[in-house]
């Protein structure tokens, strides 16, 4: 055999041997399933339709961020007959383009009694500590502006939504087409004299793949989406409502007034 066929078939011999490792089950050079093993024993439990959800978006922060909006819904109607109690870990896992999302080790209050028992506390607590109650319940929502009120005039909630214009998500938003938006939202703790307002500033536009997507402040500041999502799953984050359909009885009120629909600012709609 002449040097020249020689080193034909071992070249032969090589590529094949590429050709078999790309196409080995586990292989995809973007693969991150830091929870496989978990998503695996929901699907032998017959779990993945009702605690998972896939999405199939090129970018990888985007899925996620779509995926986690389908398991609030999801995870709303798990909890149906009463509220979510505890929104349990969030799986994550992709591969070969596809991203699968899940939530575990969940918990739902158990009746409407362990709900409403905690009610006149945390009003009592909020009459005491208003300014920092509001405060906490910013914090918790991932909200950006909250406000203690008098009544049902949220002027200061609609006075914070004028400087979005010159956020960081403001000029994001631009760069992605997007529409810029400023959801005020009412609601009380529990009592009349306990209410409050506060403002979500979230950007929506389509993505490459004709996808609405919803972005918020958080999402442009953090930089690792992936890490820092799977750490901080929460339900009730408040950005996280927007594709939800739940009720508003003991829960929170998920609307968004209209600013400056009537004079007086305690009839917005």
């Amino acid at each position: 055999m002449s040097l020249i066929q020689v080193t034909f078939f071992l070249y032969i011999i090589h590529h094949s041997s590429l050709v078999d490792d790309y196409w080995n089950e586990d292989y995809d050079d973007e693969k991150n399933c830091i929870s496989e093993l978990a998503i695996e024993k929901l699907k032998e439990m017959n779990l993945d339709e009702k605690q998972c959800d896939l999405n199939l978006g090129d970018d990888p922060f985007e899925a996620l961020r779509e995926c986690r909006y389908s398991l609030t819904s999801k995870a709303i109607l798990a909890c149906s007959m009463t509220k979510i109690k505890k929104a349990g870990d969030l799986l994550y896992c992709r591969n070969r383009g596809t991203t699968t999302c899940c939530f575990d080790n969940y918990e739902c209050e158990k009746n409407w009694d362990d709900i409403e028992n905690p009610f006149p506390q945390q009003a009592a607590i909020f009459l005491e500590k208003k300014e920092e109650t509001v405060e906490s319940i910013r914090k918790d929502n991932s909200f950006n502006t909250c406000h203690v009120i008098k009544g049902y005039d949220a002027s200061k909630c609609a006075e914070d939504c004028k400087s979005i214009d010159s956020s960081l998500l403001a000029a994001t938003c631009k760069m992605k087409k997007g529409l810029l938006k400023c959801c005020i939202r009412r609601d009380k703790q529990f009592c009349h004299e306990c209410r409050y307002c506060c403002t979500l500033q979230f950007c929506s536009y389509m993505n490459t793949d004709g996808v609405l997507i919803h972005i918020g402040e958080n999402d442009v500041l953090v930089g690792n989406m992936t890490m820092e999502i799977t750490k901080k799953n929460k339900s009730d984050n408040a950005l996280n409502y927007i594709y939800s359909r739940d009720n508003f009885l003991k829960r929170q009120d998920t609307r968004c007034l209209k600013p400056y629909s009537n004079d007086d600012p305690e009839k917005w709609e």
